[in-house]
């Protein structure tokens, strides 16, 4: 099998390639971080889409992004995802700003629930 991507492998100098691999490293290295630091709480969802994309995220995939915030498991980003018509296997840049904007702010009620007054 010839593709494309094995021929501009191979047409690469080592040299090339090392520069590749040290970039892809670069950005690998900055998503796991912004990933640590959303499941942490000192990252927010907002200051990671708005009001640019963050370029590390951009190739997450949303459900993967969901999964990232503090008490979102498979169940409540599949939810989330599903609420907002949003297929959970597209690439965060596939949203469009308003859509980004959607997200952040379903995301941002998670924590709050209606009071509840009692009735004595």
């Amino acid at each position: 099998m010839h593709t494309a991507a094995a021929s501009t492998v191979q047409s690469q100098t080592l040299e090339e390639r090392m520069a590749n691999l040290a970039k892809a490293n670069v950005v690998r290295t900055t998503r796991s971080l912004i990933k640590k630091e959303l499941k942490r709480g000192e990252l927010t969802l907002e200051g990671v889409l708005l009001p640019d994309l963050h370029r590390s995220v951009a190739k997450m995939r949303v459900d993967d992004l969901l999964r990232c915030l503090p008490n979102v498991g498979k169940t409540k980003a599949a939810s989330t995802c599903r609420r907002l018509a949003i297929r959970p296997s597209l690439y965060v840049y596939q949203l469009s700003p308003p859509r980004r904007q959607q997200l952040v702010d379903v995301v941002s009620r998670f924590g709050k629930r209606p009071s509840r007054r009692s009735t004595d």
